[in-house]
């Protein structure tokens, strides 16, 4: 197997060669030339000094963002058009995730150490994930996000770890606020020379996603869109007057509300009864969505069952929808349960429904199978996806 990988998530290009087990060439520069520049003219030099034909790769990867805006766009657009040339798959790898596999940690150090990636996103806000090694590769602790520098160092300081490794492009901007944190925490970073993006990087993990799951790693070229996190300025502007919320647990005071939810938005809504026993259960979390009038607006939840979330009773009130309160409240419940060590999820949609089928493969669940007339009114089939970390 022989994956080309491009890196222009950041400041950095890059590409690099990757053949079964081993590194076979890679060019990196930050040299101030936009990406459009110089990454087609580095994978020329790259397979001419290899001396290999371009068209031997069986696979093409590149990081999938957070990132850049412009960067992003560039990486999607390079590795569509190598993937249409080349009649090649794309397998995505997630910026955040390539820039923590640029540290490597293992036996004692992996268990007392966090490593924190933070990328420069404006306006005092960092891209950022948190992972813990585990047998010599990174594993996200919460879902990736934009976020202000304090709130992110609050979250770590929540977690409570000995040590937390930051690397990135943020560091030369927050280090001096992160020096001047009183905390318990050591925080620590990673030298220079570790801490951008690489395209090695991105190949290695390409090929342990192919090693782990195969073909489902590929992405068709069609199908591919970068992960931007946050919107583009433009984007910012137009939605400004985006509905203020409050993602919280939900109580048993919350019932009667939860109630009118589930009757508006299923055939077959649960009762006042399975709420309040559904609540007592230890392994049960479910949210509310509050406005700032004390509307309840949504509900959802999940059930820890061993290593897994079964997530259930996603639903928003009709005039509250198209309004992205949906996601924001299953990002909360992602963000919750992963910093409980869940890593795996799995829910249960109609198959007629195209918003919330398309809000769930936006997190990251993918249809891995069909239940038959699962659901009764009306009769229809279930599509049962599953989001695996």
């Amino acid at each position: 197997m022989k994956i080309l990988a491009l890196e222009a998530s950041g400041k950095v290009a890059g590409c690099a060669l990757w053949e079964d087990d081993a590194l076979i060439g890679e060019i990196s520069l930050q040299n101030g030339l936009t990406h459009s520049q110089t990454l087609m003219p580095m994978v020329d030099d790259l397979f001419r000094s290899l001396n290999m034909e371009i068209g031997s790769i069986d696979a093409v990867a590149v990081t999938s963002g957070p990132g850049s805006f412009t960067g992003l766009r560039i990486g999607a657009a390079t590795v569509k058009g190598l993937a249409y040339a080349l009649q090649v798959p794309i397998i995505p790898v997630p910026t955040l995730e390539c820039l923590a596999a640029g540290l490597y940690m293992d036996g004692s150090a992996a268990d007392s150490c966090l490593v924190c990636p933070i990328m420069d996103a404006r306006r005092g806000q960092v891209y950022t994930g948190i992972y813990r090694y585990r047998n010599g590769r990174p594993v996200p602790l919460i879902r990736t996000r934009a976020a202000e520098a304090p709130d992110l160092l609050d979250i770590l300081e929540e977690m409570a770890p000995e040590t937390v490794i930051f690397t990135g492009d943020g560091v030369p901007v927050f280090r001096q606020m992160i020096l001047e944190r009183k905390s318990n925490t050591k925080f620590r970073f990673a030298p220079p020379h570790l801490a951008r993006q690489r395209a090695a990087a991105t190949a290695y993990l390409a090929m342990e996603m192919y090693k782990e799951r195969g073909e489902e790693a590929f992405v068709a070229a069609d199908r591919f869109r970068p992960e931007y996190l946050r919107l583009s300025q433009a984007e910012r502007e137009r939605n400004a007057g985006l509905l203020k919320i409050r993602v919280r647990r939900m109580e048993k005071s919350d019932v009667e509300a939860a109630l009118k939810v589930e009757q508006a938005s299923f055939s077959e809504p649960w009762t006042k009864e399975m709420f309040d026993m559904t609540l007592l259960l230890p392994y049960a979390r479910y949210y509310v969505a509050e406005t700032e009038d004390g509307t309840i607006a949504g509900i959802c939840g999940v059930r820890i069952l061993s290593d897994t979330g079964e997530i259930s009773n996603v639903a928003v009130l009709p005039d509250y929808r198209s309004r992205k309160i949906g996601r924001r409240m299953l990002e909360k419940l992602l963000d919750d349960a992963m910093r409980e060590g869940i890593f795996e999820y799995t829910l249960e949609v109609r198959a007629s429904n195209r918003p919330a089928v398309s809000l769930y493969e936006g997190l990251g669940f993918k249809s891995e199978g069909v239940r038959k007339d699962f659901y009764k009114k009306p009769v229809e089939d279930a599509l049962i996806m599953w989001r695996r970390v």
